[in-house]
């Protein structure tokens, strides 16, 4: 499995420098409730059979200076598109960012790519 990274501009719809990926998005958004709304996307090259994704809800954990997954949900399309846009109830204040991983299937061949949101502030 060759791994793309493509989060250079993050919270952007970014085009991946890949063999199976055309797009690759991560966004995320926090109501003043704390209800935390993640917008995933993967478009895939013509001839793509399969997307799986994973939507992951991370908080930065500053004693450790990293993100730490809170939750993740996973789905799987067989199209050359898919998306995963899950919602969450925060229960702390902190920094979150959403982060996504694919695995992009074409010609029997498969290929990770990952990208993060833009971080925000709860």
């Amino acid at each position: 499995v060759r791994m793309v990274s493509a989060v250079e501009e993050p919270g952007d719809m970014m085009i991946v420098k890949s063999v199976n990926t055309q797009t690759i998005h991560a966004g995320l958004s926090i109501s003043n409730a704390g209800k935390a709304s993640i917008t995933t996307s993967v478009v895939g090259k013509i001839g793509t059979s399969k997307i799986e994704l994973t939507a992951k809800l991370q908080k930065y954990n500053t004693s450790k200076k990293s993100w730490t997954t809170i939750k993740s949900w996973a789905k799987t399309v067989k199209a050359t598109r898919g998306s995963n846009n899950p919602t969450y109830q925060l229960t702390s204040k902190g920094t979150y960012r959403s982060y996504i991983t694919a695995v992009v299937w074409k010609d029997g061949k498969s290929e990770k790519v990952g990208a993060s949101s833009e971080k925000k502030v709860y």
